[in-house]
Parts: C-alpha cells; sequence; structure tokens
C-alpha cells in the first residue's frame, strides 16, 4: 500500500485520505464515485478508480481537444476505454498510444525544427502530411479502406461501417463486450500500423510499398505467433469467435479469410 501511495500524484492521495474510513477489521473504505455506500478498497477495480480520480483531479489529455476539433465534436473520453486491445503486439499498443495521444511525427511537425524535411506527403507528394492527411485523408488510402470495409462487414456479424461514421470506427475501433470485437480491434490495430509503416518506407528509404500486402504480413505474423502460444480453446474461445476471418482448418492450420474464393492460409 505504502509503495502505491508512493507512486500515485499528490492531489489523489489528499482525495483518498479526505474520503477513506478505516473499517472495524482496518481494512480501507472509500465512497466510490456518485455512490452513497462505501466499498472496500479491495473490491473497487483498477479501472473505476482511475476514472473516478481522473475525472476529478487530473487534467484531461491534451489530444483530446484536437480530436474534438477533427472529428464533429464526437465524445472524445471514449477514445480511450478500448485503447488496451486483448493480446496485441507491442508494436502495434505502442503506436495506437501515440496515435492516440496526437504524438506521432509527420512532415509537417518535421519540417518546423528540420528545414531539409519538406511538408508534402512522402506517399502520395500532393497534401501536407498531417495526422489526418497520413491516415485519413491521402488518396493513396482509398482502395485500402475498401478493402478493409468489404472485409469488415463480411467476417462480422454486426454491420459497423454501417453503423459508425468510418473515420471513427477507423481510428478508434469498437466499443463493447460483443463476440469478434475484440479481433476487429486488434485487425484494425495492425492495419494502422501498417499505414505508418509505409509512410516510413516511404520517408526514409524513398520506396513506395504496397500497404495490403504490409497490413497481411504483419497480421498473419502476430496471429500465428499468438495461435503457438495459446491452446486451441482459448484462441477460439477468446479470439476468433464471433467473426470469420479466421478460421482453423480441418488440418489445424489457421487461415484468414481476405476476400478471395479460398481462405489464405498462415503456414505455407
Amino acid at each position: 500500500m505504502d509503495k502505491i501511495k508512493g507512486g500515485m500524484p499528490k492531489e489523489w492521495m489528499e482525495m483518498i485520505e479526505r474520503e477513506n474510513v478505516v473499517g472495524e477489521e482496518g481494512e480501507i473504505e472509500l465512497y466510490v464515485g456518485e455512490s452513497e455506500k462505501r466499498m472496500n478498497l479491495m473490491s473497487v477495480k483498477t479501472r473505476v478508480l482511475y476514472k473516478c480520480l481522473s475525472g476529478r483531479d487530473v487534467r484531461r489529455p491534451a489530444a483530446e481537444k484536437v480530436w474534438m476539433r477533427v472529428m464533429n465534436d464526437m465524445d472524445v473520453k471514449r477514445i480511450w476505454m478500448n485503447l488496451r486491445v486483448k493480446w496485441n503486439s507491442s508494436e502495434c499498443e505502442n503506436f495506437d498510444f501515440l496515435l492516440r495521444h496526437n504524438r506521432v511525427f509527420n512532415n509537417l511537425i518535421i519540417s518546423k525544427f528540420d528545414v531539409n524535411v519538406k511538408k508534402e506527403c512522402d506517399v502520395c507528394r500532393v497534401g501536407v502530411e498531417t495526422c489526418m492527411h497520413e491516415f485519413v485523408e491521402c488518396g493513396e488510402l482509398k482502395v485500402y479502406f475498401e478493402r478493409l470495409k468489404e472485409i469488415i462487414n463480411r467476417c462480422w456479424n454486426e454491420r459497423y461501417v454501417e453503423k459508425m461514421e468510418w473515420k471513427e470506427l477507423w481510428l478508434f475501433g469498437v466499443e463493447g463486450r460483443m463476440e469478434g470485437v475484440s479481433l476487429l480491434n486488434y485487425t484494425l490495430s495492425h492495419a494502422r500500423f501498417a499505414v505508418k509503416l509505409r509512410r516510413n518506407l516511404a520517408h526514409y528509404e524513398k520506396r513506395k510499398a504496397d500497404v495490403w500486402t504490409i497490413f497481411k504480413s504483419g497480421l498473419k505474423k502476430d496471429v500465428n505467433m499468438m495461435y503457438g502460444s495459446l491452446d486451441r480453446e482459448d484462441f477460439d474461445r477468446g479470439f476468433i469467435r464471433g467473426s470469420t476471418l479466421i478460421r482453423i482448418g480441418g488440418d489445424g492450420e489457421v487461415q484468414i479469410d481476405w476476400g478471395s474464393s479460398l481462405a489464405s492460409p498462415l503456414r505455407t
């Protein structure tokens, strides 16, 4: 407990000390949120306590103002709800964290302190490479988006592309606990990371790669690693159930349906 208290901001600790009550057995009890009943600290989930604390004593992330401006006044607090994707790769998880905090470097930012870097997009060579251009507006993403939309509409029971604005679905994924949501967010996370990898190849190596190929390669590699580390039941029930994107063949081979008449096998 002392270690936890030592790692908390001063304001958080002041609030806890102000509202905690020691029970009969020496256990700490708190009024959590709007509740009128004290709860044992051990029974309060971390995300509930964090949401309570952050809403009262911590400044909102600066990126929220940016997203409010470019996302048509959506409830930007929701973008933090599904930041962690089950069994996601560390590279994709880190990139999602940077993207949502608006900390992804692009040519517009770099050109301000490096005169040798031009503001133009390295991929399409047309627009200024802002964050929104790189991930939403670039003309080189048009076909890529259509292929992603087709896969989502075909492989998931819920018609997410029709229900949600594409820009919101693409950048931040889906909330909820329905079957298949975790895999959808996992897939979109890899798809976004592929856009950044394609941009980096164009920026640093001056070569234009196919973003769809990068996406397929990354997703296949990580799903293959996951399948090798999980037992069959966990992989089926906890990951691929609720979608037809991934299935296990009769020979135990993992296959991904990319949209052709035959599923594309992971292992060759």
